[in-house]
């Protein structure tokens, strides 16, 4: 398991897994963040031996995807690795999309497609969730 997240100085390293079911996303979103240390599933049974062998700083997943969908995975996730800050990233955030935030399942939704900030969107997002 990653050590205590919340000791991270600014500048520093992340590790970051990336869930989404479209490679061409994946690949995307890990050339923006190619200064942290990045890891991809296509798929939440791809993503769970990942969370238990190591968990990240920061997980961002899809929310519409085949077989187990984002809100299971970060459901899944918040047990596997409570201290990684959540981010869902979709072009069809869930209705319950309010439930998950107040209940601390995910930290932020952002909605597909994204803009060129992406990236410093999601290290503030983790920045200020450690805050």
């Amino acid at each position: 398991m990653a050590g205590n997240s919340s000791n991270r100085a600014p500048g520093q390293r992340l590790s970051i897994l990336l869930v989404d079911d479209e490679p061409f996303v994946l690949r995307a979103l890990q050339r923006i963040l190619r200064d942290h240390d990045v890891r991809t599933a296509q798929s939440c049974e791809e993503a769970i031996p990942l969370l238990r062998e190591r968990a990240p700083d920061l997980l961002v997943t899809d929310n519409a995807m085949p077989g187990c969908g984002g809100a299971e995975l970060l459901r899944l996730s918040r047990e596997l690795c409570p201290s990684a800050v959540r981010v869902m990233l979709s072009a069809t955030p869930p209705d319950e999309t309010p439930a998950l935030i107040a209940e601390g399942i995910v930290e932020r939704v952002l909605e597909k497609p994204w803009g060129p900030d992406i990236g410093v969107i999601l290290i503030a997002t983790f920045q200020n969730a450690r805050r």
